[in-house]
């Protein structure tokens, strides 16, 4: 089916990084999400989280919905294939190790744009060739370089906790984390518990470092008293990103990952997350 420009969709519940693969595939026009109650006239797809309340979308429009877990109508994931059913058919998209982005938090982004680009009349082949070519974004756990065996990655994007653990999920070599910024007033007991589990050095910059501290020393005194102990080996603290950098480059061994994935926003010491990203690349790249 040739793909119809002049067709709209409806996406609730955006993530960036999905957002991007569509673009990618040059398969959308985008409109503003909003409650599903008000989706507007015209709208010719209301594509959903496979959870979301379908019973609220204006009568007549057509959903597409995505998710982990098989769908009536959409796209899904089945052992390591992104599938796509519609109209009974089933269709394999892609293989899940075709997809360049790390985490399964990405593969549902991709799932929701394979979605959302078969509403608007995308192919299957067309959705291949663009997952399989698409390799992120700045600032979304962007590989900024190998050195000395260590990969450094740049997640300045992560500015709650919840994105950290994200992050951290994404990965299974051992994780050097520089995390900071400053504090939104959310809570952090879950990432410090996630973190002790997790992270083998934990280096901590900008106006949130000591709140962080205190939150993996909690976590950390509550695996001990339990009879573990966790990975983490080291909290180290730094005034600021660039100093994170250097003592990261000194403490991380061949086969760590260096992971920024601050968890705080970067209005203590830079413009945005952008500037901050920007940055920390620039001095990763400084390494010798």
């Amino acid at each position: 089916m040739p793909l119809d420009k002049s067709r709209k969709s409806l996406l609730v519940t955006v993530p960036a990084a999905m957002l991007a693969a569509c673009a990618v595939a040059g398969a959308w026009r985008s409109l503003a999400a909003r409650p599903w109650r008000r989706t507007p006239v015209g709208i010719a797809a209301c594509v959903l989280v496979a959870v979301g309340p379908i019973q609220r979308v204006r009568a007549g429009a057509l959903v597409w919905l995505w998710g982990f877990s098989q769908v009536a109508a959409g796209a899904f994931l089945r052992g390591e294939h992104l599938m796509l059913r519609r109209d009974g058919d089933e269709v394999a998209v892609v293989e899940r190790s075709e997809v360049r982005l790390r985490g399964y938090h990405n593969v549902m982004n991709v799932l929701a744009a394979i979605a959302l680009a078969d509403a608007v009349g995308a192919t299957p082949e067309g959705m291949r060739r663009a997952i399989a070519a698409f390799t992120g974004v700045p600032h979304r756990l962007e590989l900024v370089r190998q050195l000395r065996g260590t990969s450094w990655f740049n997640d300045s994007i992560a500015t709650a906790p919840e994105r950290v653990l994200a992050a951290l999920d994404s990965f299974d070599e051992p994780l050097v984390l520089l995390a900071g910024g400053r504090d939104k007033d959310l809570p952090w007991e879950r990432l410090a518990e996630r973190i002790v589990e997790r992270v083998r050095i934990l280096v901590l910059f900008g106006e949130a470092a000591p709140l962080i501290g205190e939150h993996v020393a909690t976590a950390r005194a509550a695996v001990h008293s339990s009879g573990e102990s966790g990975v983490l080996e080291d909290v180290v603290m730094s005034g600021t990103l660039q100093g994170a950098v250097e003592i990261a480059d000194g403490r991380a061994l061949s086969g760590d990952v260096v992971l920024l994935s601050p968890g705080g926003t970067s209005f203590d010491a830079f413009r945005d997350f952008a500037e901050r990203g920007m940055r920390f690349r620039e001095w990763v790249n400084q390494l010798l």
